[in-house]
């Protein structure tokens, strides 16, 4: 912990991060959540997408809700190319969680992170293109592009696509 805690002084961002993840899940002795999250944030601010994903995480955690502050955590983890923060925003402007709702820009999200074999996304497009799963954006009724998006899926390692 003290590594990263130099780290973090020195303005490393993974070393804000990894602090922020020992502090947050209490990784040598209690947690302290707060602290992670404010790590957290450090390491977003200094242009750690994967900070900024955990600090969106965090922020749910601690604040028990969804807004623009976590989905603007995720949305700028997205611009740093960062697959898990990207479908966490893609998911919650598909959904309309915290944000404005925006199929969409939420979909091709969605093909961006399948292509970059997220297989969550993948997976979430296999479902999407099932016309008879789908319930807040309407659904693109294509059993083909379903069955490639589950496909690829369940060869990312998601077993429940293999056997849709």
């Amino acid at each position: 912990q003290k590594l990263y805690q130099k780290a973090c002084d020195l303005s490393e961002p993974s070393g804000c991060t990894e602090l922020g993840r020992y502090l947050f899940n209490g990784v040598l002795g209690q947690a302290n959540k707060e602290h992670g999250y404010l790590r957290f944030r450090q390491a977003c601010d200094k242009g750690a997408a994967y900070g900024c994903n955990y600090a969106g995480v965090a922020y749910i955690e601690l604040r028990q809700r969804e807004d623009e502050i976590s989905n603007g955590f995720f949305e700028k983890s997205c611009s740093g190319n960062y697959t898990k923060g990207c479908h966490n925003y893609a998911t919650n402007l598909f959904n309309g969680t915290g944000v404005e709702q925006n199929c969409s820009a939420a979909e091709d999200l969605f093909i961006g992170n399948c292509q970059q074999k997220f297989a969550d996304s993948c997976f979430f497009l296999g479902v999407y293109y099932d016309s008879r799963t789908m319930q807040t954006c309407p659904s693109k009724n294509d059993p083909k592009q379903a069955e490639n998006y589950l496909q690829k899926a369940c060869q990312l390692g998601i077993s429940k696509a293999c056997a849709q």
